[in-house]
């Protein structure tokens, strides 16, 4: 059981999690992370993000 998680980013908290076993469910704490986009989507380039810029606007947008 991981019972509290907390995400910064730049200082800033933006996700916190209590009972993170049961927000993650069968996809695991890896699969939260990823879904909230905590950790980078591997599309087979090392798990990097892209550099597109599709991806950078939409990264912009959702944490503006």
């Amino acid at each position: 059981m991981l019972p509290t998680m907390l995400v910064y980013r730049g200082g800033d908290l933006v996700y916190n999690w209590v009972r993170v076993d049961w927000e993650a469910g069968k996809t695991g704490v890896e699969g939260l992370l990823v879904k909230h986009r905590v950790l980078p989507i591997s599309t087979g380039n090392c798990g990097f993000p892209s550099d597109s810029e599709e991806d950078l606007d939409l990264e912009e947008a959702e944490f503006a």
